[in-house]
């Protein structure tokens, strides 16, 4: 029996469990290890889609990996996808009516399965592919129903992610819904996606009781995770959104952020 038995942990992997280089930070992997070695469930909750997330190592991850910021969930031990919350192809219209209204957007579409398709590539989207390492893409002219379900879709909006975001307030989305950021590009998800709710899907799937399911993130992405868990945490280097919600602030990212929320629950634990 480990201190961490019946317990999962959920990190968001860029600007948490990596640094602001981008690199896995080496306390938070030595206390990731102590972590599973005290009978924990860890894993990362991350924005990426499986064909853009290549850092899985059994020696830290021993829980299905947070796909599409909760679109998806995918046990890389058996190969199969845990649980799927996807953008299906009853919102073509709706996509369709997006790109009509504004024809000067790109549009990246992450497939369940692993075909990523993009409309009025861009010089910033190709960048985000490659900064993905998604070196095969399909540059495409009109939605169809072959390629749904789609795990997200990415609009490349440059200095106008505001407007865009204001155009996606004031229509219809249906079945689905974007995440506000600041930054240029904008995320959509079905309405059933999220952080938040792939918390309690691991849980409920791992047999862990919803208590013990605790979560660490650094960005607006992240936020309905922090607000779901047990206990919520953030790092100091975190965005304005994520600090203002948290449960508790620990170290920056470059510190070892995720490290103090080890041992954070080891004192709650032992």
């Amino acid at each position: 029996m480990g201190i961490f038995d019946n317990v999962l942990l959920l990190s968001d992997f860029d600007g948490t469990l990596t640094g602001s280089s981008g690199c896995l930070v080496q306390r938070n992997l030595d206390a990731v290890r102590y972590f599973i070695a005290e009978g924990g469930r860890f894993s990362v909750s991350t924005g990426r889609t499986k064909i853009g997330f290549h850092k899985y190592s059994p020696e830290y991850i021993n829980a299905p990996v947070i796909l599409g910021n909760g679109a998806m969930a995918f046990d890389y031990e058996k190969g199969e996808a845990v649980f799927v919350n996807a953008i299906t192809e009853k919102n073509i219209p709706v996509l369709n009516r997006i790109i009509a209204d504004n024809p000067w957007i790109c549009m990246e579409l992450y497939s369940v399965d692993d075909t990523a398709y993009v409309i009025n590539i861009n010089p910033a989207s190709k960048r985000h592919f490659e900064n993905l390492g998604i070196d095969s893409y399909r540059a495409i002219t009109e939605l169809t129903s072959e390629m749904f379900p789609m795990v997200k879709i990415m609009l490349s909006a440059g200095e106008r992610s505001e407007e865009i975001q204001n155009y996606l307030r004031s229509i219809p989305l249906g079945e689905m819904k974007f995440i506000p950021c600041a930054g240029s590009f904008v995320e959509i998800l079905a309405q059933s996606a999220g952080k938040g709710n792939a918390l309690y899907q691991t849980a409920d799937y791992l047999l862990i009781d919803r208590k013990n399911a605790f979560a660490v993130g650094d960005g607006s992405n992240d936020v309905d995770m922090i607000e779901t868990a047990s206990v919520g945490f953030v790092p100091s280097s975190g965005d304005r959104i994520a600090l203002n919600i948290a449960d508790v602030i620990v170290c920056s990212s470059d510190e070892g952020a995720v490290a103090d929320v080890v041992y954070y629950l080891a004192d709650k634990f032992n």
